[in-house]
C-alpha cells in the first residue's frame, strides 16, 4: 500500500484526479444530506391534522383542472413563494354518509415550498385532497411531501375518511 501512495505522489496527473474524485465524493455527501426527507403521506394524519387548523376544510374526492405548467418546476437554490393558480374541482365532498355530496367549484392551487423543494398535483387525476376555505376560497395546498393530495382513491381510503368524520377509529396506519 505503502508503494500506491509513493507513485501516486509522482504522478501528478494521478494526483490531480485522486484531488477530483475526493472533491466529487465529498460533493456528492452533501447534495445527499440536503435532500427533502418527508414521511409517507397518510389519511388518517392528514385528517387529524386538517381537523386543528382554524380554517374550514373540505375533504374531497374528484378531479382539479388547472394550467399544470404554471406550477413551481424543478428544485432551485432559493426561497420561492409560488403564485396561486385558478382551476376548478369537480367531484364530490365527504360527509358523514361518504363521499355522496356533489361539490363542483373554482380552487385556487398553492404550491407551497419547503426551502427549494415545491409541491405539485396532477390536473385531471383522480384523487382525495383536503381543501382550506381562506376568505371564502377553496384553497388546495400542496406541499412537496405530497401530504394533503392521495391519488387513485380506494374504498378502504374512503372507508377510512368515513370512519374519521364520524369519529370512529382514525388512526396512522405507520403508527
Amino acid at each position: 500500500m505503502k508503494r500506491f501512495w509513493q507513485n501516486l505522489a509522482r504522478n501528478s496527473d494521478a494526483e490531480a484526479n485522486l484531488k477530483y474524485s475526493i472533491a466529487a465524493a465529498l460533493c456528492l455527501i452533501a447534495s445527499q444530506a440536503a435532500a427533502l426527507s418527508c414521511m409517507p403521506p397518510d389519511l388518517a394524519t392528514t385528517f387529524n391534522r386538517m381537523n386543528e387548523v382554524p380554517e374550514d376544510v373540505y375533504v374531497l374526492r374528484g378531479k382539479l383542472d388547472f394550467d399544470e405548467s404554471l406550477l413551481p418546476q424543478g428544485v432551485v437554490n432559493e426561497e420561492r413563494h409560488p403564485a396561486p393558480i385558478s382551476g376548478t374541482f369537480a367531484g364530490e365532498a365527504l360527509t358523514r354518509e361518504g363521499f355522496v355530496s356533489r361539490f363542483v367549484s373554482p380552487v385556487i392551487v398553492q404550491s407551497v415550498c419547503y426551502g427549494p423543494w415545491c409541491g405539485g398535483v396532477g390536473s385531471g387525476e383522480d384523487l382525495i385532497t383536503f381543501a382550506k376555505v381562506v376568505d371564502g376560497a377553496v384553497v388546495v395546498e400542496v406541499d412537496p411531501c405530497g401530504s394533503t393530495v392521495f391519488y387513485d382513491p380506494t374504498p378502504k381510503m374512503e372507508s377510512d375518511l368515513i370512519s374519521c368524520i364520524r369519529g370512529e377509529t382514525c388512526e396512522s396506519k405507520e403508527r
